[in-house]
């Protein structure tokens, strides 16, 4: 599994409209490393859950999480989610070697906003979407595609004790916020395809490599966000070799002062200066 690019409109700080891409330079596959800065903790914060939040709204639709809630009264995000084909055939013995060549993109979309696929019966097949005209609280349109359904039950398949392949490890800087349902079938299993634990609790009980390393599988992506004001170098290059042992997909959200050297520069998402050039460019259009 991999993200390609996240979407983001009125939500939280990010008011009008924003693209992430963690894509490279050519645009034809996600980058191994992502760092996503902000000196604003909130932002960095919200980055992170929105990813969280669509991937587990597309294995678990009943109990959507709190960021997708709000996107539903105000807001609108968009995931694209590379998926491969261990991800979505889970099988009992070890996986074949991942050709990402036989990879399908899963678009999520959710929030208030009254659109459909130009091509509808193109792109229906890789959109899931739960989505309201604007301005108004009837008539939402609903979508469940075949790769999207694939994926649902290959989750599930994973769950009752296929191989873990892809899904989610996600580690923020503060203990992820109480949700209003107790339960989730995500919540109740033994190893889960999403994981959601505060990286500060890792750090207090092992080294992180360490901690990581009970959690991971192949082709995971990892989003994490170290404890606040106790990112260490070391620890993030420990925790980029285990991404890289994986297979996985390493996000980051890190204050721009604890950026490490390894780090290059065309790896780096800057939402201070994404957000504040909306801003510029909304206050130059009202002045008009």
């Amino acid at each position: 599994m991999r993200i390609l690019e996240l979407e983001l409109q009125d939500l939280r700080d990010f008011r009008g409209r924003h693209r992430l891409s963690f894509l490279d330079d050519a645009g034809d596959s996600a980058r191994p490393v992502t760092a996503v800065v902000s000196a604003d903790p909130r932002r960095r914060a919200t980055a992170l859950e929105a990813i969280e939040a669509s991937v587990s709204y597309a294995v678990d639709p009943r109990h959507p999480r709190g960021l997708v809630r709000e996107a539903f009264l105000s807001g609108w995000l968009q995931l694209s989610l590379e998926l491969c084909a261990a991800d979505l055939q889970p099988m009992a013995d070890p996986l074949p070697p991942v050709d990402r060549q036989d990879a399908g993109v899963l678009r999520i979309e959710l929030g208030r906003r009254g659109m459909v696929p130009l091509l509808p019966m193109q792109e229906w097949n890789t959109l899931l979407a739960h989505l309201a005209p604007a301005g108004e609280t009837e008539g939402r349109f609903t979508n469940a595609g075949a790769l999207s359904s694939q994926l649902y039950t290959s989750v599930a398949r994973m769950h009752r004790g296929a191989t873990l392949h892809g899904g989610l490890l996600y580690f923020s800087s503060l203990a992820p916020a109480p949700e209003p349902t107790s339960h989730s079938w995500l919540a109740d299993v033994t190893q889960p395809w999403i994981v959601r634990a505060p990286s500060a609790q890792l750090s207090r009980t092992e080294p992180l490599p360490s901690a990581l390393a009970r959690y991971g599988r192949p082709g995971a992506v990892i989003a994490f966000e170290p404890p606040l004001n106790q990112s260490r170098p070391t620890e993030l290059a420990g925790l980029r070799d285990a991404a890289r042992a994986w297979n996985a997909q390493l996000i980051l959200a890190l204050h721009p002062a604890d950026l490490p050297a390894w780090l290059g520069a065309r790896d780096i998402l800057d939402l201070d200066a994404a957000l504040n050039a909306v801003n510029t460019l909304e206050c130059a259009e009202t002045a008009a």
